[in-house]
């Protein structure tokens, strides 16, 4: 009678160990192609292709700025330089003539530039005639006022300026005669001459357009030496006087002495 084989237990554990081995082998794997899969997307940088990308676009953006700055720099610092190469062409241009030329200058030359340079701004504009006699104006223009600032209402048949004109050339012509005093305030305030009333009216100051432009016109021609009426006129009044009549206008007498 043969005898049963016994199971060898010793290969069945090893059997069992090679399964347990493969299966933790292959959990093993698995768990760590999961950990692969998800960690690159969480902690490893981007890819090249991304990375490519961004540092391609960093770059132009960067050459782009810096082009411009660089051309903005380049015009700036070029400038000087154009107008520092022009002087230089400028310099060699004179310093290539003849130097003879350039010292041959007379001492005449030289002073008379230097006066002219000193006395150009000494020069002032010379005031107006109405700017330099504007007192003697203001007053004669206010004697014509009072004397015959209505007579355009009052005569209207007569020339009012021409009447106006009279008037002042009376108070020049006194003003130029040696029995009366140098000047048209002291003519006005001489005894016995001109009455309180047109004093009054003159010290009010009130004129016209009308009379200061008939003293203006009276003014002008003393100063010019070309009064159109005798020297000797020095007498207005409502009556004759003097040895005779110039002008008989409306109610006033301009008579010579």
């Amino acid at each position: 009678m043969k005898k049963k084989k016994r199971f060898n237990k010793k290969w069945l554990k090893k059997f069992i160990r090679l399964v347990t081995l493969f299966v933790l082998g292959f959990w093993a794997g698995f768990v760590i192609y999961l950990i692969s899969s998800i960690i690159p997307d969480l902690n490893v940088d981007e890819t090249p292709s991304t990375q490519s990308s961004m540092c391609n676009k960093d770059a132009l953006s960067i050459i782009s700025t810096y082009t411009k700055s660089t051309t903005k720099n380049f015009e700036i610092k070029s400038a000087p330089n154009k107008v520092q190469a022009t002087t230089d062409s400028e310099t060699s241009t004179v310093s290539s003539q003849d130097k003879s030329e350039v010292t041959q200058i007379s001492e005449a030359d030289v002073s008379a530039t230097t006066s002219s340079t000193v006395s150009s701004p000494s020069i002032v504009a010379k005031p107006s005639f109405e700017e330099e006699h504007a007192d003697e104006i203001k007053l004669l223009s206010a004697i014509i006022f009072a004397e015959a600032g209505g007579v355009s209402k009052t005569h209207p048949n007569e020339d009012a300026d021409l009447w106006q004109q009279y008037v002042g050339y009376v108070v020049m012509n006194r003003v130029d005669s040696k029995g009366f005093p140098n000047s048209i305030h002291d003519v006005l305030y001489q005894r016995g001459q001109y009455d309180s009333k047109t004093k009054e009216r003159v010290e009010k100051g009130k004129v016209t357009e009308q009379s200061t432009r008939n003293a203006i016109i009276v003014l002008k021609n003393y100063y010019s030496g070309q009064i159109p009426v005798p020297r000797n006129m020095v007498f207005q009044a409502e009556f004759p006087q003097g040895t005779s009549v110039y002008v008989h206008i409306g109610n006033t007498y301009f008579c010579c002495n």
